[in-house]
């Protein structure tokens, strides 16, 4: 193992793989202009209209006009602002794309101190993490509807409440389905949507599995085409993400990864408002009140009158304190409190 100490060798050893890195980039650019020219600039634009080739005479104009950097940057400006714009995230998550394939089809030669001899490293993208509606743009799943689960997918449970009086919102009540068969909480109908929980979880499909459906999806929106949007894929599935042409993506098992941050911040606020009765914030109103009426659950929060809320004297009757209230004492409403500022 004497060979592996030369460092005659290992410059070598990491020029090559240098030389074979800048090449895997060299041959990404090059496809990438070989889809620029015969890609259209714009739907409906003329045939001959490429992206390539449009670069190209807008640089020759530059040229032959003797334009400075920050007129022609002035130029494209312009007419950026008025061509039409497309919202398809896959053509920005494109060259990120082939970045992400480049550092994994071209492994950098590291050393290994522990082993004492050189391996090929490679990076990959493990997974993303965006709110829920960035979920549904990098994943390409349907995020809102029926079947906005993005776990539970076309076997979501969901049920449509009344419109006026009450909310006509989605809600999604079949959370018990994911907790072990024996677990009591399975027939605590009373706690819950005034049923037993029986059946079992949803089905989990794999990556492999998705990868081949979103593969022989027919009607799949090509990226950068805009046309009339095709029904989602089993209701699911409104385009294929560009990370599926990479190798590992089908074998991730959390290719992307909700921001906790948000949804603890929006649970946090919604359960304080509702506790502290914010007018702005709480989820206690009127048509919660006939939400739970036309279900037939939480009978002691509706009892028969959905719209106690719009009463200001019942209020006032939530304002009042228990201890004061036994003794027929109407305590002071305190709408905010700010404790006092601490001496320094």
């Amino acid at each position: 193992m004497d060979w592996v100490q030369d460092p005659y060798l290992q410059e070598l050893l990491l020029k090559q793989t240098s030389n074979a890195r800048a090449a895997a980039r060299e041959k990404a650019k090059m496809d990438q202009l070989e889809v620029d020219a015969v890609t259209p600039l714009y739907e409906g634009c003329r045939p001959e209209d490429t992206r390539l080739k449009v670069t190209l005479m807008a640089l020759e104009m530059k040229v032959k006009h003797k334009m400075t950097d920050t007129s022609f940057n002035d130029n494209m400006s312009f007419w950026h602002e008025r061509l039409p714009k497309g919202n398809d995230i896959n053509l920005y998550m494109g060259l990120l794309k082939e970045e992400l394939a480049t550092l994994w089809d071209a492994p950098a030669n590291t050393w290994d101190a522990a082993a004492e001899e050189y391996f090929p490293m490679r990076a990959a993208l493990l997974t993303t993490v965006h709110d829920f509606l960035g979920y549904g743009y990098v994943a390409g799943q349907v995020v809102h509807g029926f079947n906005a689960c993005v776990r539970c997918m076309d076997d979501t449970t969901y049920r449509q409440l009344d419109r006026d009086p009450g909310s006509s919102k989605t809600v999604f009540m079949g959370h018990r389905r994911w907790l072990r068969d024996e677990d009591p909480w399975r027939k605590r109908k009373d706690l819950f949507d005034g049923q037993d929980e029986p059946r079992r979880r949803p089905r989990t499909r794999s990556g492999e599995q998705i990868d081949e459906l979103l593969k022989n999806w027919k009607e799949c929106p090509p990226p950068g085409k805009k046309r009339k949007a095709p029904e989602p894929l089993l209701k699911v599935w409104k385009t294929r993400s560009v990370f599926w042409d990479l190798p590992y993506w089908k074998i991730l098992r959390v290719p992307h990864s909700l921001d906790v941050m948000h949804i603890t911040k929006n649970v946090c606020e919604s359960l304080l408002g509702t506790l502290l009765n914010m007018p702005e914030r709480t989820k206690d109103g009127p048509k919660a009140r006939y939400d739970l009426l036309s279900i037939g659950i939480r009978e002691e929060l509706h009892a028969g009158r959905p719209n106690d809320d719009d009463d200001d004297d019942d209020d006032d009757d939530e304002a009042e304190d228990t201890q004061s209230r036994r003794k027929g004492k109407k305590a002071k409403k305190i709408e905010y409190y700010c404790p006092p500022r601490a001496s320094l």
